[in-house]
């Protein structure tokens, strides 16, 4: 329940009674956000050359439902070492008058910096295990490894359990990047159906590679409203059954072309499944499951593009 001021003929009012009044519309403003949602709105399209981003002029919600509006194009620093940023916005304040009348403008700040989220966990996690000796003389330090990963970077529990590192440990090295795999994917579903705690919002990650210019990844965005026809990760059929995950992609307009086991072999096999490739109306998919450990029914773990029908 929230309450707002109300007023009087003749009261004398104070600098609470008027600060009320903006706080109890900054509450509506964060209940409308987890009632309508956050994200782009229109706009801010980010594009990047060596050494510089440039966020385009447009609008969008935050997670905690203030408006952001980038009135002019703006340019940012790219830092040239090869890794994957992330481009933020993000709500801000600008105070501004004198003592007797001060004045707060509504403002925003946009920043590139390392990349933090869910990506950039997993593809690290996924450099890292490619240095391992994955070999069965080795699974003291592959059953350390894991356990500190997992530790680090928690999921969401939705199909992986912490147990399955310390409980029977199958044949080397499958099971080692099978459970890599099941991680990865509870952390992409865990990503995409948590809710962001601060007020900043991504717009895109930049990719800097070695050589080359530096690629834009825009399939992190969240859109406010969805376009028709718009293409997402289809993260949440992850650690689903099949029946379910079906109807979850078709419900979307997704075609699915096939089911077909999963059986890892190498780090290879589960960098070539993540990050997911943004599926929509009319994409023809193959869905990748597996049994997971300790389980008899198959979940999903993975979806490969195959092709966008005409």
């Amino acid at each position: 329940m929230t309450t707002h001021p109300t007023f009087a003929c003749g009261q004398v009012l104070t600098s609470d009674d008027l600060n009320g009044i903006i706080s109890w519309v900054t509450s509506i403003r964060q209940l409308a956000a987890q009632r309508d949602g956050w994200g782009v709105l229109q706009g801010l399209e980010v594009s990047a050359v060596t050494g510089t981003v440039t966020v385009g002029p447009g609008h969008a919600i935050s997670p905690t439902g203030d408006d952001l509006i980038v009135a002019n194009a703006q340019q940012l620093t790219l830092e040239q070492k090869a890794g994957t940023y992330d481009v933020n916005i993000a709500y801000a304040e600008t105070e501004s008058g004198d003592h007797d009348h001060p004045l707060v403008s509504d403002d925003v700040t946009i920043t590139v910096s390392p990349a933090a989220n869910t990506t950039a966990v997993v593809n690290e996690a996924i450099a890292g295990a490619r240095e391992l000796k994955l070999e069965p003389s080795n699974k003291k330090t592959l059953q350390d490894w894991l356990g500190h990963l997992v530790d680090a970077h928690p999921s969401g529990g939705f199909c992986f359990q912490r147990e399955w590192i310390t409980g029977t440990w199958g044949p080397l090295p499958g099971y080692f990047v099978q459970l890599l795999g099941w991680w990865a994917a509870d952390m992409f579903r865990t990503a995409a159906e948590e809710r962001p705690s601060s007020n900043e919002l991504l717009l895109a990650q930049v990719i800097v590679a070695e050589n080359g210019p530096p690629t834009v990844d825009n399939t992190v965005r969240k859109m406010l409203h969805a376009t028709s026809g718009g293409a997402v990760p289809p993260t949440d059929a992850y650690g689903r059954g099949l029946s379910e995950a079906t109807a979850t992609l078709t419900g979307r307009g997704v075609v699915v072309s096939e089911w077909t086991e999963w059986n890892p072999a190498t780090v290879a096999d589960v960098s070539a499944l993540f990050p997911a490739p943004a599926v929509g109306p009319g994409t023809l998919v193959q869905v990748r499951h597996a049994v997971p450990p300790n389980g008899k029914t198959p979940l999903v773990v993975g979806a490969q593009k195959i092709a966008v029908l005409p």
